[in-house]
């Protein structure tokens, strides 16, 4: 019963705390028990902290976002990639659908040092969707916290 009213008392101070900065819109957090801890969710940025007691006091500390930073990459590259189709458009050089079919070249070839410096169009499309699936699966655990439905195992 104790650990129970203790529970409640960390949630209204974590909100209380935040609700007198302007930012802070009504229900922007949602806190979800996760063992000894809280794991809470800002609705407004998508980022996931790990709340817990510790001598000093309640800390909360970021929990790493490698989706975000896997999609940040993504759209990175893709940006990279529509700029460099751009500047072979303007130096005239044939686009992929125009270019003629060719014979698959079955040379052996060495492979260069670093292998990411060579990456098939393939393996990035490959990459892609991998991290469109990763994106989608984040989000409906996401969306699983927010209406309270128990997280489902992967």
């Amino acid at each position: 019963m104790q650990m129970r009213i203790f529970a409640a008392a960390v949630v209204v101070v974590l909100f209380s705390g935040g609700a007198g900065l302007a930012a802070d819109a009504p229900g922007r957090y949602t806190l979800a028990p996760a063992g000894e801890a809280f794991l809470r969710l800002d609705s407004a940025t998508g980022a996931m902290s790990v709340c817990s007691q510790k001598p000093s006091g309640w800390s909360c500390a970021s929990v790493a976002d490698d989706v975000r930073a896997l999609q940040q990459e993504v759209d990175r590259l893709t940006h990279q990639t529509e700029e460099l189709r751009q500047k072979l458009a303007e130096a005239g050089a044939p686009a992929e659908a125009d270019a003629p079919a060719k014979a698959p070249d079955t040379t052996p070839r060495l492979q260069p040092a670093n292998p990411s410096s060579s990456v098939p169009e393939v393996a990035f499309d490959q990459m892609a969707d991998l991290v469109a699936k990763m994106l989608r699966r984040f989000e409906d655990m996401v969306r699983d916290i927010q209406a309270g439905d128990p997280p489902k195992e992967i």
